[in-house]
């Protein structure tokens, strides 16, 4: 369950990062996508060595220990205050903007995925088609072989 949920937060995180690309302009797209990739490398970092820091045993080690995830505990509480700010500003800006520019782009990406999908299948159906008649080819073969 455990990377399942850190694959849905990455998710997240990157749906935050493209939404975030469509609405601002370029000079804001590089500098925000910076910030944003920054602090989520600064969290996950974080996060590792939190954990590399909880795998240290021993007694004299504790001390140590104790200092270091509160370390990066810290860390990982600035960054997510920085990324709290990096979508506050995204807010403010979805709010000033025009919202029809939003729903225009939105359904210009459901019509591309609506047409992806259709192509996808279609191109599964003919890699069933053909791996079937492979098969049944491999299977003629085998058949009339004589070393079966």
């Amino acid at each position: 369950a455990g990377w399942h949920e850190y694959l849905c937060q990455v998710c997240w995180w990157r749906s935050i990062k493209a939404f975030a690309v469509v609405r601002m302009a370029d000079s804001e797209q590089v500098a925000f996508a910076q910030k944003l990739k920054y602090s989520l490398d600064a969290i996950m970092d974080s996060y590792s060595n939190m954990l590399n820091s909880s795998r240290i045993t021993g007694r004299d080690c504790a001390e140590r220990e104790k200092l270091q995830l509160t370390a990066h505990a810290a860390g990982v509480v600035g960054e997510t205050q920085t990324l709290l700010k990096m979508i506050t500003e995204l807010k403010l800006s979805v709010l000033t903007s025009n919202l029809e520019d939003l729903d225009t782009i939105v359904d210009k990406r459901n019509e591309e995925f609506a047409r992806e999908r259709c192509g996808n299948v279609e191109k599964v159906q003919r890699i069933k088609r053909e791996v079937d008649l492979a098969l049944d080819q491999l299977e003629a073969h085998y058949y009339s072989s004589v070393y079966r």
